[in-house]
């Protein structure tokens, strides 16, 4: 009997994650930043967007490492398609013109888990180098990070949880979190190649900066993936750890 309520426990606590983190896939939601100020595309040139080239909305970031690869959230492409997926570099607003580029390919990391989040990173190969005014790619990270590194985290997502997206560029600083503030926030869904980052102010990340950056030390760091309840003072955003599969990026640019 106890194990019976406990397998019940652990599903409906993936059920109930799942319905949070998930809605950012191909579009279907947005993430935002939190608490964060408006800045402009020249002081992030690495930054990219995803948008639907049918309605020309925007659905998540991505990091440029390489004139023709960029890294971002896999749940972004839950489906694994990027048919109809217009790439734009060198913009600040949501509506903004610059450089686009198609998707080639999309390679997800092996280990992925749309349940738990786990290993949520993938590599998109552009059709063409993505070249020009604002637009620069950013190393991936070569050190591990550790509790109290200040990150900065830039996107297009909603100012607070259920909010009016963004239509500028927004950045915010945070330092990551403490292990245990993270392991109390998510509990079953943290695992080795995540960190959390904020916890102490009202900031972070919500729903259409998916995939986007955390970046430490003028490289890329962190790979946004999910936050339950964004921007509460307390609470905390989790990330990808690029660092930890920074083995992974590197294999994919190569095929």
């Amino acid at each position: 009997m106890f194990l019976k309520s406990v397998s019940i426990v652990i599903s409906l606590a993936v059920l109930s994650m799942s319905s949070v983190i998930s809605s950012n896939a191909n579009g279907d939601g947005l993430t935002r930043i939190v608490g964060g100020m408006i800045t402009t595309i020249d002081q992030m040139p690495y930054l990219v967007q995803f948008r639907h080239a049918n309605y020309w909305n925007l659905f998540c970031g991505g990091t440029l490492i390489h004139p023709e690869y960029v890294v971002t959230a896999a749940h972004c492409f839950l489906h694994g398609k990027g048919d109809g997926i217009v790439v734009i570099g060198g913009v600040s607003t949501v509506d903004g013109e610059g450089e686009e580029r198609y998707i080639e390919k999309i390679i997800v990391h092996p280990e992925y888990d749309p349940q738990t989040m786990h290993s949520d990173v993938a590599v998109i190969k552009l059709d063409e180098p993505m070249r020009g005014l604002n637009i620069r790619p950013i190393a991936i990270c070569s050190h591990r990070l550790r509790e109290g590194d200040p990150l900065q985290v830039s996107g297009w997502g909603q100012t607070h949880d259920n909010g009016e997206m963004s239509e500028e560029l927004r950045t915010v600083s945070m330092p990551v979190s403490p292990w245990a503030m993270c392991e109390k926030e998510y509990g079953l869904f943290v695992e080795k190649n995540m960190f959390c980052g904020s916890g102490f102010e009202a900031k972070g990340h919500c729903l259409g900066d998916s995939g986007g950056p955390a970046i430490h030390l003028g490289e890329l760091c962190g790979v946004i993936s999910f936050a339950y309840k964004c921007g509460e003072v307390g609470r905390t955003s989790a990330f990808t750890d690029v660092f930890s599969v920074r083995d992974f990026i590197d294999g994919a640019m190569k095929k």
